[in-house]
C-alpha cells in the first residue's frame, strides 16, 4: 500500500497535497490506470502504522486491512507534530483533510503558528465517546480547547452530546453543509 501513489480526488475536492498531508495512498483503476478507485487510510498506534481502513470510492463501501483495534486517531502523529494548542476532531478521515486545508486557506499569515491540529474519529459518530473517553488522556498532555466538527445529522449531533460529557469545556463547530467535506 505504501507505494500506491497519492492524487487528487477531484469528485470530493480534495488535493494530492491535502491527502499526502495525511498519508492517504490511492488504488487506481487497473483498466485505465488513472481513475481513483480506492482509498487507504494509514492508522497509527505508537507512532507506528498497523493498519488501514480502505474505501471504495464508488460507493463508500470500508474494510480494513491490518489491525484497528486500539488504534490512535486518524492523524494523530500529525497534530501532534503541529505545536499548535487547538485541536478539531472531525467525523471521516476525508473531513478530516477538508478541514485542514479549510484551516490552511482562510488563516491569515501572521496567524498561523496558531493553527489548529486536525484528526478524525477512528470509527466513526457512534463510537466517538467511547474512543475519546479511552483517548483523553493523550489528547490533555498536547491540547488545551478542543472543537467537535461532528457531521450535521442525529447522529453526529448525539455524538458531540455525548463527547461533551468527556470534555464539558469542547466547542462544537455548525458547518453549513452535512460535513467538511461538502
Amino acid at each position: 500500500i505504501d507505494g500506491y501513489p497519492t492524487v487528487a480526488l477531484d469528485k470530493r475536492k480534495l488535493s494530492a497535497g491535502g491527502l499526502e498531508e495525511f498519508g492517504i495512498k490511492i488504488g487506481l483503476s487497473e483498466e485505465d490506470g488513472k481513475t481513483p478507485e480506492l482509498a487507504y487510510f494509514p492508522y497509527t498506534k505508537d507512532g507506528r502504522v498497523v493498519g488501514y481502513k480502505v474505501k471504495l470510492l464508488s460507493n463508500g463501501r470500508t474494510w480494513s486491512v491490518g489491525d484497528l483495534k486500539g488504534v490512535d486517531f486518524f492523524g494523530w502523529e500529525q497534530a501532534k507534530a503541529n505545536g499548535g494548542k487547538k485541536l478539531i476532531i472531525t467525523e471521516g478521515e476525508f473531513d478530516a483533510v477538508a478541514m485542514s486545508r479549510i484551516v490552511d486557506r482562510y488563516t491569515k499569515e501572521e496567524w498561523k503558528v496558531f493553527k489548529p491540529a486536525v484528526i478524525s474519529l477512528p470509527h466513526g459518530a457512534g463510537s466517538a465517546a467511547n474512543d475519546i473517553n479511552k483517548f483523553k488522556q493523550k489528547i490533555l498532555a498536547h491540547f488545551k480547547d478542543i472543537i467537535l466538527c461532528f457531521d450535521m445529522d442525529d447522529a453526529g449531533r448525539k455524538a458531540v452530546e455525548d463527547v461533551m460529557r468527556i470534555f464539558p469545556d469542547a466547542k462544537s463547530a455548525t458547518l453549513p453543509a452535512k460535513d467538511a467535506n461538502d
